[in-house]
Parts: C-alpha cells; sequence; structure tokens
C-alpha cells in the first residue's frame, strides 16, 4: 500500500501547472491576451485532473481535496450560487471539528465570465464567496458590467473590494481586472 505522503507528491506532479501562483510578471513572449488566454486553458486542464482525481475514490478525493481548492475558476454566472452553497456546506461541517475548511487552501480566484449578464445580485454571492478564501493571493476580474451604460455601474462594486481586504488582505499580492470593464471606484 501506498503511503498518503506518496499519493501527495504523485498528485502534485499530476495536477502541478507551472507558473500558477507565480506573482510577477508574465515570463510569455505572447501578447497579453494570448498569454491569458493559455493560462486559463492551463488551468482549465489542471482542473479536469484534478476533479477526475478526486472522484476515483474516497480516500483519493479527501487526498485531492488542498489540489481542487488550490485555484477556483469560474466562468458562468449560475456557478456562483453552488459554489456558495458548498461552501458554506463545507464550513458548517468542519466548524466545531478538527476537519479543515478546504476554502483555506484556495490560493488563487479567476473569474472569467464573458457572456453571461450579472445583476447586482450576483456581485453580492460573489463577495460572499470570496469570504471563505482567507488566503487568497491571486484573483483576476472579467466580468461583464451591469446591463445599463451608466458610468458609475462599470465601477467594481465595493462589497467585492471590501471582502478581499477583510478576508485576504494580507495575503493578496495580485489583483488583475485589466480584462474587465469593470474597475475599482476611487
Amino acid at each position: 500500500m501506498v503511503p498518503p505522503e506518496i499519493w501527495l507528491k504523485i498528485f502534485h506532479f499530476a495536477t502541478d501547472t507551472p507558473g500558477l501562483l507565480d506573482c510577477g510578471p508574465s515570463q510569455s513572449d505572447l501578447p497579453p491576451v494570448l498569454a491569458r488566454e493559455q493560462e486559463l486553458q492551463l488551468l482549465r486542464d489542471s482542473l479536469i485532473t484534478k476533479r477526475s482525481l478526486a472522484l476515483v475514490c474516497r480516500t483519493w478525493g479527501e487526498l485531492a481535496t488542498e489540489f481542487l481548492y488550490q485555484s477556483i475558476l469560474i466562468t458562468r454566472v449560475r456557478a456562483l450560487l453552488p459554489l456558495h452553497e458548498a461552501l458554506q456546506r463545507r464550513a458548517r461541517a468542519a466548524a466545531g471539528t478538527t476537519r479543515t475548511n478546504p476554502a483555506r487552501w484556495t490560493r488563487r480566484l479567476d473569474v472569467v465570465i464573458e457572456h453571461d449578464q450579472c445583476d447586482t445580485a450576483d456581485y453580492g454571492i460573489l463577495a460572499d464567496v470570496i469570504r471563505y478564501f482567507t488566503n487568497l493571493s491571486i484573483v483576476t476580474l472579467s466580468m461583464p458590467i451591469l446591463p445599463f451604460n451608466d458610468y458609475w455601474l462599470r465601477q467594481l462594486h465595493t462589497e467585492i473590494i471590501v471582502s478581499l481586504v477583510e478576508t485576504c488582505g494580507p495575503s493578496l499580492r495580485v489583483f488583475d481586472c485589466a480584462e474587465s470593464l469593470l474597475r475599482p471606484c476611487r
């Protein structure tokens, strides 16, 4: 029987995406948009592998949870509420026990929503989701604006910024909303 420490090393090598948690400038020779697209594809591929490992059996699921939660990619608005509910369940299950809330392993959050329309409530759910991730070091947001064209609606909702500052301010190294129409308000 292979000890869990060896399985963790194997899982690390199977799911590692070089540069995923690097906070420095990109080392790619590609234009920024193409480099970002390549990075997102590597992230998607890695998440497929991580999810597959977690689904093999209960033991592997427990071992792979740390890797599965290391990076979160949200690509659809309708994924926000189920993620929020799952994080709530995990936090409640871990409360008062020796179990660890897996959200503490999340180092990177990418919210890349291209075609869905976001309502004000969606930004509130995103802010609530962020509050579970106490160790984030990288956050990228690329989200559509609300359906109106007013300037003030293009500003990033204050509750998202507040949740980032209150929850993961000390660990946050990169906050990137360059590909989004949303901008932090001054």
